[in-house]
């Protein structure tokens, strides 16, 4: 517990709107290398292009895969400062005075 972070929830859902950002322009980044990548291969012949294929195919799996993660966070961050902002709203609902039957029980004269 002495190493937890705090965060505000608008900070949360900073990071979560900023992680689909950039799995926004990655993906648009991949595309351009795809293009790019493809247009080499087609220039070349024999082992070279089989193994630069292989090459690009396996970069754009992880390149793919580093992305998906990037939007699983996203996610996690967005439910968790949705659900902040739930308790929260609660937590002050329930402190209020009439739902803790305080409000009318003073002293009588």
């Amino acid at each position: 517990m002495k190493n937890r972070i705090f965060m505000d929830v608008p900070h949360v859902l900073q990071i979560a709107d900023a992680l689909v950002d950039l799995h926004d322009r990655q993906s648009e980044m991949i595309r351009q290398y795809n293009m790019a990548a493809k247009a080499m291969v087609d220039d070349m012949e024999g082992r070279s292009k089989q193994s630069l294929e292989i090459a690009s195919h396996h970069i754009d799996l992880e390149t793919r895969d580093a992305m998906n993660r990037l939007m699983g966070h996203s996610i996690i961050y967005n439910l968790t400062g949705k659900n902040r902002i739930i308790l929260d709203k609660e937590a002050a609902e329930a402190a209020l005075p009439e739902a803790m039957g305080t409000i009318g029980k003073g002293k009588k004269k």
